[in-house]
């Protein structure tokens, strides 16, 4: 990103010179009812303890379970859980361990809960006005709510035909299975957000509801602007309900945060957490950030000042952003007395600049140069040649510390006599 970004320009759909309908994220605080928050804050406080207490031993494995419970229990209050942590053996066993921690209980699937009661009053408004509702769920594998939100709907939300789209679907056949299903009277789409998030356009529901939070910051991003596109003429309005004062509520707070720090990335200068903007740090992963957060014991902030309507508020003279570099300004030429510099300005086309103090710096200081090496050692050598050996009988050639040692007599052996043996 560093390689690039100071030579990018962003392109969004205000830059294309059209007027784009009104685009808004809304966040929705809920409370819960007594029962919930009493179960709710109970489990907080059991389920924490376990883990303070795992992560003192140097074992961090109950982390993840800690952060799914606290955020999927809430929307499905209805259905009883046991809360168990596989621990390994020890850190090099293959043996696990299934630890029971808590017990959550079921309250029951024959009553509305707040959540569902906000979701089911909001379509019915929605519809009433001709605006056709998405709904978003993180449940949908083994612990599928999708049923029951359908359920929910066609019970007490009159003219409402709900359809689920499911991820066994293809891909290359989702969008015409939608278009498909509004054809027959399809109004309120009920799916999980990361089969719309790229790819997948929601003009005609132009409500969106993420009734739960999924886990990649960048699914929440990209499926929320489903509906906002460049043919849509209708309003669009994304909604975040969640619990307030709960793991929900953090997560809802880290997703306003990190969308203020990306659009002041992309040249929106409505304001935001540049600060927040952690990167490759971050990873996209809610889950990792919600575990910072618990280390750093966040508190929660206002989600309405971190939601804001960046559509509309954007400004044009800002929205294709870039970095340049300053230019230098030039100086009179006839201030300068060198007829040398005088040609090259007129004659030439050349500009006369000031130094920069770097560089008078530069020459005052200059760099210290590495020190000389210590001068090496000469050793006197003597050119000896094979002529230079006395033959026998002379006298050895008087040559300062010329060795005199004389070769050693070497012992020749008699060559034994060789005989014939006659055979016959």
């Amino acid at each position: 990103m560093r390689e690039i970004i100071d030579h990018t320009v962003f392109v969004g759909l205000q830059d294309i010179g059209r007027a784009m309908p009104e685009f808004e994220e809304i966040p929705v605080p809920i409370s819960m009812d007594p029962d919930m928050a009493l179960h709710y804050h109970r489990a907080k406080d059991r389920l924490g303890a376990y883990l303070f207490q795992c992560r003192m031993e140097g074992d961090a494995s109950f982390l993840g379970k800690y952060l799914q419970t606290l955020l999927s229990w809430p929307t499905a209050p209805f259905r009883a859980e046991k809360i168990i942590h596989k621990r390994r053996f020890d850190r090099e066993s293959d043996v696990f361990l299934e630890i029971p921690v808590h017990d959550m209980p079921g309250l029951g699937d024959d009553r509305l809960y707040p959540k569902e009661q906000w979701l089911l009053d909001l379509i019915r408004d929605e519809l009433a006005q001709g605006r056709s509702v998405g709904v978003f769920l993180r449940q949908t594998g083994t612990r599928d709510i999708q049923p029951r939100i359908e359920r929910l709907i066609r019970e007490h939300v009159p003219n409402a035909k709900p359809f689920i789209l499911k991820g066994s679907v293809a891909p290359e056949r989702r969008e015409s299975l939608v278009r498909q299903q509004l054809e027959t009277g399809v109004n309120v789409l009920i799916t999980n957000p990361r089969l719309v998030a790229t790819g997948l356009d929601l003009v005609d529901f132009p409500t969106l509801v993420f009734h739960e939070i999924d886990y990649s910051l960048f699914t929440v991003v990209q499926a929320s602007r489903r509906a906002w596109r460049i043919i849509q003429d209708r309003p669009c309005r994304v909604y975040y309900p969640f619990y307030a004062e709960t793991m929900e509520n953090q997560a809802v707070n880290l997703i306003g945060r990190k969308q203020q720090a990306a659009n002041l990335l992309y040249g929106d200068t409505t304001g935001g957490g540049l600060s927040d903007l952690t990167g490759a740090e971050s990873g996209g992963d809610l889950l990792a950030e919600l575990a910072k957060a618990i280390d750093r014991d966040e508190s929660v902030t206002d989600l309405r000042d971190l939601f804001a309507r960046h559509a509309q508020q954007a400004d044009p003279t800002e929205s294709a952003w870039f970095v340049a570099e300053p230019e230098l300004e030039p100086l009179y030429a006839a201030e300068s007395g060198d007829d040398l510099v005088r040609f090259g300005v007129e004659e030439l086309g050349g500009v006369v600049v000031e130094a920069t103090e770097s560089i008078e710096q530069a020459e005052k200081h200059p760099a210290p140069r590495p020190a000389a090496l210590p001068p090496r050692k000469k050793t006197r050598r003597r050119k000896v040649s094979l002529f230079d050996v006395p033959e026998s009988g002379e006298q050895p050639i008087q040559v300062p510390n010329w060795p005199t040692r004389q070769p050693e007599p070497v012992t020749v052996k008699p060559t034994p006599e060789v005989r014939q043996l006659a055979l016959f």
